[in-house]
Formats: C-alpha cells, structure tokens, sequence
C-alpha cells in the first residue's frame, strides 16, 4: 500500500496555522492592551473637554475614570484640589483630590466635562490614557495663577536680599582683607598696569565697581591720588566687577537658604572675630543665590502671561534701533537701582526663566554699563575738579565701550557663543519645565569681553586721556563750606573712610608744623610782620575746624556695626585729630604771650629767649620724631626711645623753670615777664605731652 506523504514546508505551515488558531483566544483574553496617551485641548482656564476631536471615546464599562492632578514641571502631586463634574442624571458633583493627587469619577455623563474650581491654581494641559478607545485615565497638570503682588513681593524681596547679600559680602571681605586692600592702594603707582591690577583686586574683595570708582574720585578729590593713576584703577574696576557674574554662573540657587542658616549660626555663636566675619561673607553669598533664586520665582509667571509676552517682544534684539533701546532700558533701570550687579541679577532672573533671550539680556547688560557710572557722577558733586575729571572719564570710558559694541552687535554674539561653547538659548527640559542651563554663562561672558577689551583699548592712553580732560574740564573752585575733603560717599566702605580720614591728619599734622616754624621765625626775629602773625591764627582755626569735621565723619562711621580693629582705627583717628588741634590752641597761646609782652612794651631777656628757642627746636625735633614713627608704622619699636625724649624734655623744662625762679629772687623782674616766660615752657610741655598721647594712643 502506497503510502501518502505531505512535503516538508507544508507541514511547517500547517503547524504555523493551527498553533495561531489556537492561541488567538489567549491572546485577546490574557494579553495586556496596548495604551496611547492623547493631549486635550484646554479651552479656557477652568474647563477641560474630554471629547476630542477626531478620537471616539467611550467610557469604560464599569464607567469610572481615575485621574491624578500634580503641579507643572514637578513630579509633586497637589492635593485638596476641587474636581468638578456631572453625573448621567444631571447632578454635579464635587470632590478633592487626595494626598497623593489622585481622584475617582464615577457615572460619568457625556460629553465627559470635568472642571478644576480651584482659585489659586489654572489648568495648564490635561491628557488621556487610553485602550480600545476608553478612557482608563485623565490627567490634570495644574499651574499656580499668576498673582501680581505676589509676583512683585517675591520679585521686591529677592532683590532686597539679594543686594544686602552683595553687602554682607562686601564689608565682611573688606573686614577679613582689610591689611591687603590697604597694601594694593599703596602699590597705585604711576606704572598704569599696577593700578589697573589694583583696581581688580579692590573690586574683587569689595564686589563693587561703583564702590571702588567712587573710591578712586574721592582719593583724588583728598590728593592721595592723581588723575593718571585713578584713571588706572578704574580701568580695573570694570574688570573687577565681571566676578559678580562668574559667581552666579555658579548653579547653587537651590542651597542658598541652607548656606545662609548655617553661617548664620557660625557668625552669631562664634567668638573669633575673623572665623565670624569668613561667616559673614559666606552668609552673603548664600543671601546672593537665596535672593536671586526668588526673583526667578518671581518672573517664572511672566512666560504665561500673555500681556507681558507681548510686551517683551517689542524688545527683541533683531536690530541696531532696538538693540540701543534695550541698552538704553539696562542704562535707566542701573541708574534707579544704582547697582550694576543688582540689574545683572535681574538680567540673569529674567534670562533663566525665559522671559527674555539671550539677545535681549546681552543688551540689557550693555546699558548697564553705562547706568553703573552714575553713583560716581554723583559722588563727584561738589568735588574737586580732579575728582570730577575722573567720575567723567568712568562715564566715557562705558559710554563709548557701549556704542561700538553694539555697532559690531551681531558679530559680538556669535564670538561669545564660541568661547561659551554651546549656545546660551539653548531650552533643557528639566522634570517637564524648561530651564536655560548655559544663559548665565553667556551674560557673564558678555560683560566680561566687553570690559577685558575696552580696557586694553583704553590702557595705552591713560595719561593722553587724563590730559585730555584736564583741557577739556576746566579747573574751578568748588566752595564746599568745608576744610576737609571728607566724603559722605566713603562710609559705604569703612576701609576707604579711614584711609581718608587718615590723609586729612596728615594735612593737620602739616599745617601743625608749618605753625611751628613760623612761631620759630617770630621768635626770633626773623618774621614779625602782621601777615605772619595772622597767618598762625588763621591756620589754628583751620584745625579747629579740620577737628569739627573729622570727629563728625568719624562718629557717622562709628555709628554702623564695625569690625574691631575699624573701630579701633577710628578711635585712633579720633585722638590724634584732638591732640594736633591742642598742639595748635598752645602753638597761638605762646604767639599770644609774646604779642602781650609787645604791647605792654615788655621784652624776655637774652637768656629766656635763648632759653625758649632751644626748647623749642627740642619739641619740634620731638614732633617730627612722632610722626616719623608713625608714618613708618615703629610706635611699638621707637616706644622707649620716644618715652626718653619726652623725659629729657620735661627736665630741660624744670631747670629752666628753676633758674627762672632763681634769678626772680636775684633781681628785680616784671609780673608780666614772669607770668609770661612760665607761661610758655608751661606751653611748650603741654604741646610734648599732646604729642606723647597720641603715641600711647597706638601704642598701648
């Protein structure tokens, strides 16, 4: 019997066949349908419509509907949120979400409507899940509405923060760098390149170009400094002040309220004055980060609204007209504030949450440039012509930075995007919120070109320049009603308020020796016109008043929380100002005396005169010892020594008091000559001892 055989492949296919026959009803019943989730239209603020177009839904056959409600661009769910819908019978009904932002619809009715009627909070997109055209489950993302004042507090506050953050900063670095801010100042020399430096490393430790220009003004304004070597230091300055940028480049936002309770604790339960004052600036930096972390919070809503999306589209920087407009705005808004780093914070708050493009922010910076130079011009008002010279040059020297370097704008750009290496609108999606990661990059390598460029520009022509404005402003005298150059300005900054307290005790310290050479010269009959005489009370007036303004300045100064050794310079100041002003109330008694003994008619003998012109050039030499030690900073080494001389003087003193007496009981002497003679050695102790009380001042 012939047997019947299929061939090979046709079995295969068969098999094929038969097991997808049997299998099929596995699969439709055990296997887990495909879902696809499908966007939904949200028409208005509150209403979402679960029909949508061109998709057929049904509801499930048990006609429930789950869904979850959480915040946008955050993985958090929000909870006691009102779910509003309408049941087949007509009713509505109303119910929360729980804890972990889900909800239950249960009979729902078509067209399947459901509302959120929360106040605080708007439907910013919904979603349905779904399999075999049902709904297995909505998802709500809700956004916090746009409340305007509560957009302005926070926006108010942050920068609040964020600038008595820059302050904290800047005194508590001024406080811990206090001995080599004042080496830099003394290296400002008339190499140009030394003072650019300084200025860079002033900024750098008083985080503050305004700052450390209006310090530069007011050091020429006292004569500390001269014109070239300001103009020097300014240069630096604007170097400087990138840093504020580079240290918000730093992405720490989210650690600045930790930073500022920590060192908070460090600075309030301390002991050491330096370990409290590291806190301090540290405690600013994290009050810099906290500060501009709520203004980003603060302009995060502006995206959303439609009023300001408009407006800020008007400031586009697409051209030339509209690239100066927006640097104009940067100018004005620097000007209110009158801080270059608190308008680069905003710049950096706007940019980072997208409200405004990297363009426009680069613009913004620009202006800000200029708008910084105002504290400085305001600083200059009822200066010296000098120091008004320099606040001029600050201004020019921004200003033309800002006009060719928006004329060459759209070459600029693409050079800062090189050295950024990735382009600073570039969105990263971040827990379903965009986020600019590489804008603040991008801003602060602006800022930093722009300053690094112009003022190797301006670098070579720093004395043309200040002969250029010494032409170009003519030189007038500034009646200020004061005799000191004391600026008001300076007590922002303490170290440059003692630095300058310190140059008016030295003009004192003058003005007191150049008394005591014209007394010598009336002593001895060498100068004895009217003029001369009326010259010695025309300068002991001088310091009287000298004494008035500093002890005002002083006390201003002292009335602010100040480092200890501050504090303990200012009291310093403040003795040795007096002494020298009593140094010059004895210097026009003793011309008193002598004038006294003329109109009477009535002279001192050889011997006294002799006697008086020998202890004079003893407290002289005497004077000048004291300040010599002082100016050399050897009081503690010279101590002893000083301490002799002051001895050896009181003897001389009491010998010729002694043969004074002894001759008064020999023969016969007018009242008046010997009232007058004791008079003056009485005098001219005091005026060693004045002298010996402001070393014991800085000594002990």
């Amino acid at each position: 019997m012939k047997t019947f055989r299929l061939p090979l492949y046709s079995l295969i296919l068969f098999s094929l066949i038969s097991c997808l026959f049997f299998t099929m009803p596995l699969f439709s019943e055990e296997s887990e349908p495909q879902t696809r989730t499908v966007a939904l239209n949200v028409e208005d603020d509150s209403l979402v419509n679960l029909k949508q177009f061109g998709i057929s839904v049904t509801l499930p056959q048990t006609n429930v509907i789950t869904g979850t409600v959480r915040l946008h661009g955050k993985e958090s769910p929000l909870r006691g949120i009102d779910i509003v819908y309408t049941d087949k019978n007509g009713f509505e009904h109303t119910l929360k979400s729980n804890r972990d932002g889900q909800f239950t619809l249960i009979n729902v009715a078509y067209p399947y409507t459901v509302r959120a009627a929360e106040k605080e909070y708007i439907l910013r997109k919904a979603s349905i899940e779904m399999s075999d055209e049902q709904i297995t489950h909505l998802t709500l993302v809700m956004n916090k509405k746009a409340n305007i004042f509560a957009m302005i507090f926070s926006i108010v506050g942050g920068l609040g923060i964020f600038l008595l953050g820059m302050r904290y900063m800047s005194e508590g670095l001024q406080t811990v760098s206090g001995p080599t801010l004042k080496r830099m100042i003394g290296l400002v020399t008339n190499n140009r390149f030394l003072a650019t430096i300084v200025g860079v490393g002033v900024t750098t430790v008083v985080q503050s170009s305004s700052l450390t220009t209006v310090m530069a003004v007011g050091f020429v304004n006292s004569g500390i400094m001269a014109l070239h070597q300001a103009i020097g230091v300014i240069l630096g300055a604007n170097i400087g002040t990138t840093i504020t940028g580079w240290i918000l480049v730093l992405d720490i936002g989210k650690w600045g309220l930790p930073i500022i309770g920590i060192f908070a604790f460090l600075y309030l339960f301390t002991r050491k004055e330096k370990i409290r004052y590291i806190a301090f600036t540290i405690m600013g930096v994290g009050m810099i980060f906290f500060g501009l972390e709520l203004m980003k919070d603060g302009f995060q809503p502006l995206r959303l609204m439609s009023e300001f999306e408009a407006l800020f589209a008007l400031f586009h920087a697409t051209s030339y007209l509209n690239v100066l407009k927006i640097a104009f705005i940067g100018c004005i808004l620097t000007m209110i504030v009158q801080s270059s780093s608190a308008t680069l914070g905003i710049t950096i708050g706007l940019a980072q949450t997208g409200v405004i493009n990297f363009e426009t922010a680069a613009a913004l910076v620009l202006g800000e440039n200029i708008g910084t130079t105002i504290t400085a011009l305001l600083a200059s008002i009822g200066t010296s012509t000098n120091a008004r010279r320099a606040a001029y040059f600050h201004t020019l020297f921004n200003l033309t930075g800002v006009l060719w370097i928006t004329a060459v704008f759209q070459w600029y750009l693409p050079l800062v995007r090189s050295v950024v290496g990735h382009d600073p609108n570039t969105v990263v999606m971040s827990d379903g919120s965009p986020s600019y990661p590489y804008v603040t990059a991008g801003i602060a390598t602006v800022h930093t070109i722009f300053n690094i460029v112009n003022t190797l520009l301006f670098l070579p022509f720093t004395r043309v320049l200040a002969s250029f404005l010494t032409r170009m402003v003519k030189e007038s005298k500034v009646k200020t009603g004061m005799v000191t150059k004391l600026q008001q300005t300076l007590l922002s900054s303490p170290f440059a308020a003692v630095q300058q307290t310190k140059f008016e005790i030295i003009k004192m310290e003058q003005v007191t020796r150049g008394m005591l050479n014209t007394l010598k010269a009336i002593l001895s009959g060498e100068k004895r016109s009217q003029s001369v005489i009326n010259s010695i009370f025309k300068d002991e007036e001088k310091l009287d008043s000298m004494q008035s303004e500093i002890t005002e300045f002083l006390t201003d100064l002292m009335s602010e929380p100040l480092p200890i050794e501050v504090a303990e310079e200012c009291k310093e100041h403040l003795r040795m100002c007096d002494e020298l002003e009593s140094v010059s109330d004895y210097i026009a008694q003793i011309l008193k005396l002598i004038l006294r003994l003329q109109d009477n008619d009535t002279h001192l003998s050889e011997s006294q005169i002799a006697n008086i012109m020998e202890l004079h050039d003893e407290v002289k030499k005497f004077f000048n010892l004291v300040r010599e030690c002082e100016r050399n900073q050897t009081i503690q080494a010279e101590y002893d020594n000083i301490c002799a001389v002051s001895e050896e003087i009181t003897s001389h003193i009491r010998a010729f008091r002694n043969e004074h007496w002894e001759n008064a009981s020999l023969t016969k002497m007018s009242p008046l000559v010997n009232t007058a003679y004791t008079d003056i050695l009485q005098a001219y102790r005091k005026i060693k001892n004045h002298m010996l009380n402001s070393v014991e001042v800085q000594a002990l």
